[in-house]
């Protein structure tokens, strides 16, 4: 079981935040497909609807939309949460000096100087290998600022409201039976 779902057992996230619910009045008893743009959202029976479903938790155009934000949101924060973090992170906490992006002369030389004060060799490796990853990431900065910010983009272009085509339709006998 993911962190995810283990959170959601214990944060009634679903039923006090994320609600999008559909309710429909006067149907006659029976089963009811639900289609949003003509995919599939469910089926539900006349009285679910009644009652009110909650298409959050639903396999509809919307949530396949926020899903995809999603995907470009964890990468941004890859790049913008981590790996840009660490280099501000290594400069301003261990070294106490803001490089320029890209140029790797100057950290290099601080980050051996570093190394060079370590008490033993132990210490030595310790503080090199927290510094490894600084040096691989300060090296692409640039790269990986332009990365976060087409990333920051393309989240704010896909991150708008779409109007959607509801259909519902009433399913025939055979298809309201629960499969075998």
């Amino acid at each position: 079981q993911d962190l995810a779902a283990a959170t959601l057992e214990r944060v009634p996230f679903m039923r006090e935040l994320n609600q999008e619910i559909l309710r429909i009045y006067d149907l006659e008893p029976g089963s009811y497909d639900l289609r949003i743009d003509g995919m599939l959202a469910g089926t539900y029976s006349a009285g679910d609807l009644i009652a009110g479903v909650n298409l959050a938790a639903a396999n509809t155009p919307q949530n396949k939309q926020a899903s995809q934000i999603a995907v470009l949101n964890a990468k941004r924060h890859r790049i913008t949460g981590e790996l840009l973090r660490c280099i501000s992170m290594m400069e301003h906490g261990q070294l106490k000096h803001n490089f320029p992006p890209d140029q790797m002369g100057e950290p290099r030389k601080a980050v051996e100087a570093k190394v060079a004060k370590a008490g033993n060799a132990a210490e030595a490796q310790r503080v090199r290998k927290s510094f490894d990853a600084y040096l691989e990431y300060k090296a692409n900065q640039s790269q990986l600022t332009r990365e976060g910010e087409k990333l920051t983009e393309q989240i704010f272009i896909q991150n708008k409201p779409v109007w959607h085509q509801y259909c519902l339709e009433r399913t025939t006998a055979a298809a309201a039976q629960p499969r075998k």
